[in-house]
């Protein structure tokens, strides 16, 4: 067992507590690639049910700090006018990386966007095209 973890006195029961340092280094290890969680549990003398919570909780965490970086929808309207050719050929919108960005390729060249884009930004970029 870890000296991490440490018997809290307040409780009867002899409940261990563990530091912060230490919970998020085994949740670290957890998330690695072939990592079973219960062979990680195990490796620490913890329960994996124990190590689901802090796992659980960790994403919790990381989805509330990261609320800045949310992606908006925008609206969308189908319409049953005729098909016209497109000034656009292909869209790719790649949210994979740390730096999140949007590829729109036209006939006459290829658009790149880095970063988050803002709806109204979209939305001029689309109506620019529109009138291609």
């Amino acid at each position: 067992m870890d000296e991490i973890a440490r018997i809290n006195p307040k409780h009867s029961n002899k409940r261990r507590e563990f530091s912060p340092e230490f919970k998020q280094r085994v949740i670290q290890e957890s998330f690695e690639a072939n990592a079973s969680v219960a062979m990680v549990a195990r490796r620490h003398d913890l329960n994996a049910n124990l190590l689901f919570k802090w796992r659980y909780l960790h994403k919790k965490k990381a989805n509330v700090s990261n609320t800045g970086d949310t992606v908006q929808l925008l609206p969308v309207s189908i319409t049953s006018t005729p098909h016209q050719p497109s000034a656009v050929t292909t869209v790719t919108v790649v949210n994979e990386d740390t730096q999140p960005h949007l590829e729109i390729d036209l006939k006459t060249g290829r658009l790149f966007l880095q970063g988050c884009i803002d709806p109204s930004t979209l939305q001029t970029i689309i109506e620019a095209i529109r009138s291609c």
